[in-house]
């Protein structure tokens, strides 16, 4: 990318990665619309590479996602769908086909499909569905819905499909979620474990669990054959900073922020392509450091010397009790993250963070900002800032990892294009419903309970880096070189657990 488009967009970290950013000025929903969600489609049975867009107008867009010589992507609208009757907050396409699921403040979630020819009508895009003063754009395809899932008892913020797309898990305003059968349109089962509005919710590629996010500071995983839930995350049991050792034990502190916190309708989860990791949003976690007078990612050092930043929790799905890692965002909590659905083979240039034969990339979404990052180095490998004036609503990936949109309350959405020769080669398409891991047998020493013949465990080669007020750091122009990503290993969760057998963790 050009020297100047980097300065302007606020892009730091590798040159050979992200060939362009354009926020794209165009009237996405509106003159005035906040965009509140995106996808793309990751396979597309005809025409061309989609994404879509929802915004506070009810108005559902798809869009055609192009390139330039130049390497600037840019979209031509292909259709506006009406029929929503409040803001739309989660489009999500089908895993395989071309089917689009919409979720509105309406309380409705709508199952569209595309028509094979496009001169078919859509009888509910009358002239009673739009606003005074407004005119429908030109439909170059045609949606109608399909499925009518209605049920809800508030508004729907987020919703996921299953990987065999047989089912849509929905998270809503009135404190639960709805796994739904797109089939017979009925609940499959109602999760209500929450104690406040469900902003975000995730499904396993690998078929085994569902987890939501709350505003009630919690994540919670439910497993897949009954809905049952598997464990809470609400708390972590001491502090990762420069804590003593004897008072460690009594730490309680809470994992997420509360709502007076954070500025979001959303809080959007994502599992890894492979099915292994989880990455929570908005989370917090507080840290010790013997200096007074910093401050970490904006926030002041107390007189206590303790400091609260704010990170995304990452954890592996076979060990919900401690998360394995803990990454910064500084000043902004992050509201979205989205792991890229491609899989890349190791670089041999450096070591990997996990014992996997493969990397992956994730993309980070804070308020204000985008962080690149992937599983075999702690830092970011990119950083994109001042690219909205407003908040940042939702992000999507596209299949081989050309394309990374971003939306904004501000009404536009911005498209960076990433040079896929350089993320690396591929390691080669993972179907997660195939995977298959080696058992060995582990003991996990602790001080109350022995856990062995466990299942393969994700773990980082470095056995134990403890989180320190000095070494977080914000991906800015100043500091990106210094931006440090904190491993959480069991033995810095608790007094005394340590692995005693590292398991190593097959390719399917």
């Amino acid at each position: 990318m050009t020297e100047d488009n980097r300065k302007s967009c606020g892009v730091f970290g590798r040159d050979d990665v992200i060939r362009h950013v354009n926020t794209q000025m165009i009237n996405w929903h509106g003159p005035t619309g906040t965009v509140l969600t995106v996808d793309i489609q990751l396979n597309s049975v005809s025409g061309p590479v989609r994404a879509a867009t929802g915004g506070a107008d009810s108005k559902v867009q798809v869009w055609e996602l192009q390139e330039d010589d130049e390497g600037v992507g840019y979209v031509q609208h292909l259709s506006e769908l009406s029929r929503h009757d409040c803001a739309v907050n989660a489009v999500r396409f089908h895993p395989s086909d071309d089917l689009l699921a919409t979720a509105s403040d309406d309380r409705c979630l709508f199952i569209w499909k595309l028509e094979s020819e496009s001169d078919i009508p859509d009888i509910f895009a009358t002239s009673d569905s739009l606003n005074d003063g407004e005119k429908q754009r030109e439909n170059r395809e045609t949606w109608n819905v399909v499925k009518q899932l209605r049920g809800h008892g508030s508004e729907v913020y987020d919703i996921a499909w299953s990987p065999d797309a047989k089912f849509i898990v929905s998270g809503t305003m009135d404190n639960a979620s709805y796994v739904w059968d797109i089939n017979t349109t009925r609940k499959a089962a109602i999760l209500q474990h929450h104690k406040a509005y469900v902003q975000g919710v995730a499904w396993d590629p690998s078929n085994k669990y569902i987890t939501t996010v709350s505003s009630d500071r919690s994540a919670i995983v439910y497993n897949t054959k009954k809905y049952d839930l598997v464990h809470r995350i609400s708390r972590v049991k001491n502090s990762l900073g420069k804590v003593n050792r004897e008072d460690a034990a009594s730490k309680n502190l809470r994992m997420f922020l509360d709502t007076s916190m954070v500025d979001t309708f959303f809080r959007r989860p994502g599992f890894s392509p492979d099915g292994k990791l989880i990455a929570y949003p908005c989370g917090c976690h507080e840290l010790e450091t013997e200096d007074t007078g910093i401050s970490v990612g904006g926030n002041p050092v107390s007189d206590e010397h303790m400091v609260q930043i704010n990170v995304v929790y990452i954890f592996q799905h076979n060990n919900l009790e401690n998360p394995v890692l803990c990454l910064p965002t500084g000043k902004s909590p992050a509201i979205a993250v989205r792991f890229c659905p491609q899989i890349f083979k190791l670089r041999e240039s450096s070591t990997s963070l996990f014992r996997l034969p493969y990397r992956m990339l994730y993309a980070v979404a804070t308020l204000d900002n985008i962080l690149l990052y992937d599983t075999q180095q702690r830092a970011p490998f990119a950083c994109i800032n001042s690219i909205h004036y407003e908040q940042l609503t939702d992000i999507a990936w596209s299949k081989d990892g050309r394309y990374l949109i971003v939306s904004s309350i501000d009404g536009f959405c911005t498209i960076v294009t990433l040079d896929v020769d350089n993320l690396g080669q591929l390691y080669r398409e993972i179907d997660a419903s195939q995977c298959r891991t080696v058992t060995k047998t582990g003991t996990m020493k602790t001080t109350t309970n022995t856990i062995s013949n466990t299942d393969s465990m994700i773990i980082t080669n470095t056995d134990t880096i403890t989180t320190t007020a000095d070494t977080v750091a914000m991906a800015t122009a100043d500091t990106f070189n210094s931006v440090a990503m904190d491993t959480v290993d069991s033995a810095a969760n608790s007094n005394t657990n340590t692995i005693s057998e590292k398991e190593e963790l097959e390719a399917c």
